[in-house]
Order: C-alpha cells, then structure tokens, then sequence
C-alpha cells in the first residue's frame, strides 16, 4: 500500500501579518519557495513567504527528528503534480493522509485533480463504487475534507481489505 500526506493549502490566498521591515500590518504571500535549517538533533522546514516590498517571513511547516527520516509531505493543489498518484496496477491501493487543510477542499475535486488520467466523474464513479474511502467509511463526492482525515482508494483488486 503506498501512503502519502497531504498538505491542502490555498496558495492565492494571501496572509495578513505584521511586517517588520514596512513597520504595518500587510499581506503576505506564499514565494513557492522552501528552506530546511538543522538545529542539533531536529531538522526545521519553512516556507518562505513575501509582503508586496519583497521583505519575508518564515512560516513553520514541519519539525522532524532526522533518525525517524524525513517527512513526506505531499502536492499542493496550486502547483503542478510533482508526485502525482498513479493508479496503474490492477491492485493499487493508497492511502492519504491529510496533515493540513485550509480552506473548503472536496473529495471528488481534490482527487480528481491529483489522481493522473482520471477525470471527476471517474473520481464519482469510484467513490459510488466504495473503491473510495474517507476515514474507513464511504463518503459524497461533495464532503469536504478537513485536517486528519484519511482518504483510501482502493482500485480493482483489493478493495474491501482483500489486499
């Protein structure tokens, strides 16, 4: 089974915060760029985010021990898929875990636009079928996720926990 995490950000979505270099409260915005710092046994990751006058802000996304490894944090739905999900065996089986969510996500769009090759209603389609799961029960295409949910897909030959 393969496992990945999720953060579901809105990455148009500006946060609005004090700045220190324009000395007001102004909108930040989300640079797409990512710093890791090392700090004795535990690995800091940031995203660094920019006001209109290019100052920056460091936002925490995780802390992690590095004897555990590294997290896998996934996709976020504004960027272009660079590890999109494919569901190509005939057993596939995946398992998310939405570690951050913000902002209103559905399960059949959200799926849809990272699931490679397949369209929403196929998404419907495979919810309707219970190949789709949210939190080990069946759920609307239409719900809408939120920070700890888990969504499990199985395709074809190990739905129903017959892996």
């Amino acid at each position: 089974m393969q496992r990945h995490i999720w953060r579901l950000e809105c990455q148009g979505a500006p946060i609005i915060r004090h700045c220190q270099g324009c000395g007001r409260r102004t909108e930040f915005r989300n640079s797409g760029k990512i710093r890791r710092n090392a700090n004795g046994k535990q690995i800091y990751q940031y995203e660094i985010y920019k006001c209109d006058r290019d100052h920056t802000w460091n936002r925490s996304v995780a802390v992690t021990d590095p004897s555990i490894g590294r997290p896998e944090l996934g996709p976020r739905l504004s960027e272009t898929r660079p590890d999109a999900i494919q569901l190509t065996s005939p057993s596939a089986c995946v398992e998310i875990l939405l570690e951050f969510v913000e902002g209103k996500w559905r399960l059949d769009r959200t799926l849809a636009q990272q699931l490679e090759g397949l369209t929403r209603s196929a998404v419907s389609a495979m919810i309707s079928r219970r190949e789709v799961l949210l939190n080990g029960q069946s759920a609307e295409g239409k719900r809408m996720l939120r920070t700890g949910d888990v969504i499990t897909i199985h395709s074809c030959g190990c739905a129903y926990g017959t892996e």
